[in-house]
């Protein structure tokens, strides 16, 4: 996907992604700071996809972190 994305920018998204993947990202993933690649396309799409990837990264990592500090078991 990301081959396709750099030698072919203005792909359309549904080349790779299927239109319920496509609207489950624009459900849980903003459009800001996605300003290089063009709204729309197979590229916007992927960006979408590495800060999701990203955000469920942190999130396993906080919750590592309250695990292991004892805090989950508190109370």
């Amino acid at each position: 996907m990301t081959m396709l994305a750099r030698t072919a920018p203005e792909t359309p998204p549904t080349a790779a992604l299927t239109e319920q993947e496509i609207e489950i990202l624009d459900q849980m993933v903003s459009n800001a700071g996605n300003r290089q690649a063009t709204p729309g396309s197979l590229n916007f799409y992927l960006t979408k996809l590495a800060r999701l990837g990203v955000t469920l990264q942190e999130h396993q990592i906080r919750h590592r972190e309250i695990r292991s500090s004892g805090a989950a078991s508190a109370g």
